[in-house]
């Protein structure tokens, strides 16, 4: 697990699991059919599970793989909301209310829930496709495909997802960004200041500095936009030559193709934050403010730009 993640919380899952409440219930059972002695045992068969289950390997392998599940589908609904919407989920009826108490609730296609469908989306639906391609191939003797290859590739797409996020409010700044203008602005308070004294010298100074900034963080915001848009432009050609890689040879490691994609292009890392760090770009990045608390998890609290 990540230092940045919250640690997940083994007793409460010990006991919350169905074979834990199944148990409880037998017991409760057989005292009230048997012999209610059996109450009296209840509460230190309790303690003794989960004083040692929580500490085992095994089960704690287990609950960190769900936390990780949910981690990524409550990133990917971040995700997919800000850039293209989702629909509301259809309500739950009783049991499945309580179900989703007791089980990790997998029925909700958040892909089916998505609002606008352009593009973008496609190029989406087609990554997730070959993420379930490659998943069916799990089983066989002779693909090299494992689990964990399957779990890194579902933070690469959303990492995409994240870069995709990105350029939004870098291209809009982009656009909203007159160089002309502001050159001119700038000649103009240039010519005032050769002539200003006191506290009005100072302010068109401050003012000639304002100025400068927008005119210096332009190209850097070109630059970075290109980039991101660069590197969201590689990541889906490179899962399509993944695929068509592993179905020609199934015996083929993948590690070192999502080393690749993950590290080269810094999926899992803040696609902002060399921007976050330049206060010139303070009143551009503004808007991401919001997006640092909306979704829960390391990876999702990095969540906030993209797109064309």
């Amino acid at each position: 697990m990540s230092d940045r993640e919250p640690t997940p919380p083994y007793r409460w899952e010990a006991f919350v699991h169905w074979a834990n409440l199944g148990l409880i219930a037998a017991m409760g059972v057989a005292g009230a059919v048997f012999d209610p002695i059996v109450w009296m045992a209840i509460l230190p068969v309790e303690a003794g599970l989960l004083w040692t289950l929580p500490d085992l390997a095994p089960f704690r392998g287990a609950v960190d793989e769900k936390h990780r599940r949910v981690r990524v589908q409550t990133e990917r609904a971040y995700f997919l909301t800000q850039l293209w919407g989702l629909a509301p989920r259809a309500p739950l009826g009783p049991l499945d209310a309580l179900r989703s108490l007791l089980v990790e609730d997998d029925r909700d296609d958040l892909d089916q829930r998505v609002v606008e469908r352009g593009e973008d989306f496609e190029t989406y639906a087609e990554m997730r496709d070959i993420v379930r391609r490659l998943a069916e191939m799990v089983p066989l003797e002779s693909s090299r495909v494992g689990d964990a290859d399957i779990a890194r590739l579902e933070e690469a797409v959303n990492g995409w997802l994240r870069i995709l996020l990105a350029c939004r409010p870098i291209a809009r700044a982009v656009a909203t960004i007159d160089e002309a203008a502001v050159a001119r602005e700038l000649a103009g308070v240039e010519a005032q200041l050769a002539a200003a004294t006191g506290p009005t010298r100072s302010a068109l100074a401050e003012r000639k500095r304002l100025l400068e900034a927008q005119v210096a963080r332009a190209p850097k915001l070109r630059a970075t936009l290109e980039l991101l848009r660069a590197r969201a432009q590689a990541i889906p050609h490179q899962l399509r030559n993944l695929h068509a890689q592993v179905l020609t040879d199934p015996a083929k490691d993948v590690q070192s193709a999502l080393d690749d994609m993950v590290e080269r292009r810094d999926l899992l890392a803040d696609a902002l934050s060399d921007l976050e760090g330049d206060g010139n770009l303070s009143e551009a990045l503004a808007e991401l403010a919001s997006a640092r608390t909306a979704p829960k998890g390391a990876a999702a609290a990095r969540a906030r730009v993209p797109a064309r």
